[in-house]
């Protein structure tokens, strides 16, 4: 099951798109300007009650970022740190097919673009 929000801040600037039947992605850069080590990126439709699979093999250090190919559609993002103890969520984020995406995690708030 999702986890409840943390802390949301989000400014969203993301086009129109359909659900992502076809396979068609999108580019996601997650942006670490936290204090804290990510080690952890989910990105699914926002139909699937799970989050699937760990999308980072490693880890996003404290001021570091990392580029995903994530699916188009109507998504749901989630980022945890290694403690465990604090997690950025962002819902019902629409990503248009090709597009090119920034999610910035800060301490206590995450802005998705």
């Amino acid at each position: 099951m999702k986890k409840i929000l943390l802390a949301l801040g989000i400014i969203a600037l993301l086009a129109m798109a359909s659900c992502s039947k076809d396979g068609a992605t999108a580019t996601m850069t997650v942006i670490n300007d936290s204090s804290f080590i990510i080690n952890e990126f989910y990105c699914t439709l926002s139909t699937n009650p799970d989050w699937g699979s760990n999308l980072l093999s490693g880890t996003i250090p404290s001021g570091s970022s990392q580029v995903f190919t994530i699916i188009a559609g109507t998504v749901d993002l989630d980022a945890e740190e290694t403690t465990g103890l604090n997690y950025w969520d962002a819902y019902d984020q629409v990503v248009a097919a090709d597009g090119v995406y920034e999610w910035t995690l800060t301490d206590g708030i995450a802005t998705a673009y």
